[in-house]
């Protein structure tokens, strides 16, 4: 910021230009709070005689504020004037992206391409996105299954591009959201919904939703080919599962049960209260394949088998489904004993169970040891995602760095341990 004239002597004396150094240690001082986190930032730089329970003189030392009002003072500018946005609005995008995959158009380079020539609603936050996306995917070699869904950033601002959460699960509560593809807690690539939408080189068939653009482009970033791409039945509809065909890519997924997801109305099972009737109906499985619209070997199954409810799902990664018998241990609170029970399930949704939770599990780890922490508001509304992509970042580097561990074969420091190591650094 201060390339931009902030911090000028007429209104903020005490401002000193930020060296390269301090903004190291400034992000260091974010990830610090992620593992010992503070109601406000500002406690940690008090002095310990006077505040024997926040205050440290290893922070003090780390962040001194030499000739700019001290530590505290120091802190409140870098939290004020620290920006993403690069110095020329002309070039907002410069992180370059992977090769086209494979069943890309030639001469357009890619099938769904981004607006280069001008700046999106996330401009501030650029060239910082391109950046993560660059890095994250040349950084891991994916697997064959692959799993879709939605990432949340919280974010008390007040903005447009805030999404309203209503869903009472969803303790981030209202914030930014993007729909990411994620492998073992890995983010490989992702899109935030509140961005430009990319565009679309070739012509597709029928209406498409801004959902089905977006996960479109995030599939043609991934390098290879006929990947088994995952997902809940947010996403899930036949359409789209045409359009993941054509870029050799197969699906699967929960389906809701709404007219244009495009399941057949023969399988559709009706719910039932009555007792018998519940009795009858339960463990009856219907499917039927479309095929219509879609390239050879990538036919779609459409199946409903009858639990406790009707329960659908839609894939091209399996050629056939029935139903299995799992047993699974129980514990009895009456005799406090274990027990074995057998439970019938479709098998395409076991499949679905060992394949699905790669984004959850990136939640998770990053909620974990968050660089916001608890209690910290952000007023600025980029400062969220700038910490999203911080903490998504420490969650991949992890993940690497135990996946060279595990071809090493040594042993991997923790979780905690590893952020330690990086705060330490």
């Amino acid at each position: 910021a201060a390339s931009k004239g902030a911090g000028a002597e007429d209104w903020w004396k005490t401002y000193r230009p930020f060296s390269a150094d301090e903004m190291v240690v400034g992000c260091g001082l974010l990830l610090r709070n992620g593992v010992a986190p503070v109601p406000e930032m500002i406690l940690q730089f008090k002095d310990p005689r006077d505040s024997f329970v926040f205050g440290d003189s290893r922070v003090k030392d780390v962040w001194p504020g030499t000739n700019c009002g001290g530590s505290e003072r120091r802190w409140k500018q870098f939290r004020s004037f620290f920006h993403i946005q690069s110095h020329s609005p002309f070039e907002w995008r410069q992180a370059p992206f992977s090769p086209p995959g494979p069943g890309a158009d030639e001469k357009e380079g890619r099938w769904t391409g981004l607006d280069w020539q001008n700046a999106g609603p996330l401009v501030k936050l650029e060239p910082m996105l391109s950046y993560c996306h660059g890095k994250w995917k040349s950084g891991w070699r994916a697997g064959k299954s692959l799993s879709l869904d939605e990432q949340t950033s919280g974010c008390k601002a007040r903005c447009t591009l805030v999404t309203r959460i209503k869903v009472q699960q969803k303790k981030e509560g209202d914030g930014f959201q993007c729909d990411a593809i994620c492998e073992d807690g890995y983010t490989i690539t992702f899109h935030f919904r509140c961005d430009r939408l990319p565009t679309l080189n070739i012509p597709e068939t029928g209406d498409l939703s801004p959902r089905d653009q977006r996960c479109a482009w995030l599939v043609e970033q991934l390098p290879g080919a006929w990947y088994h791409l995952w997902m809940d039945n947010l996403y899930t509809s036949w359409k789209f599962g045409a359009m993941l065909s054509r870029r050799q890519c197969l699906f699967g997924g929960t389906v809701r049960n709404e007219a244009w997801r495009g399941m057949h109305d023969a399988v559709v099972q009706k719910a039932v209260t009555k007792t018998a009737e519940l009795e009858k109906a339960k463990g009856t499985l219907l499917a039927s394949v479309r095929a219509d619209g879609i390239a050879q070997g990538c036919e779609v199954i459409c199946t409903s088998f009858y639990d406790d409810a009707p329960f659908m799902m839609m894939s091209n990664v399996v050629e056939s489904v029935n139903v299995i018998e799992i047993h699974r241990k129980c514990y009895s609170t009456g005799t406090r004993k274990h027990f074995w029970v057998i439970v019938t399930r479709l098998s395409l949704a076991d499949l679905y169970n060992h394949n699905m939770n790669s984004v959850d599990q990136a939640d998770q780890l990053r909620m974990w040891y968050r660089p916001d922490g608890l209690w910290i508001r952000q007023r600025k509304w980029w400062w969220n995602i700038f910490l999203w992509c911080m903490g998504q970042a420490v969650v991949n580097a992890y993940l690497m760095y135990k996946a060279v561990c595990e071809e090493e074969k040594e042993t991997p420091m923790s979780h905690l341990d590893f952020h330690v190591a990086v705060v330490t650094a």
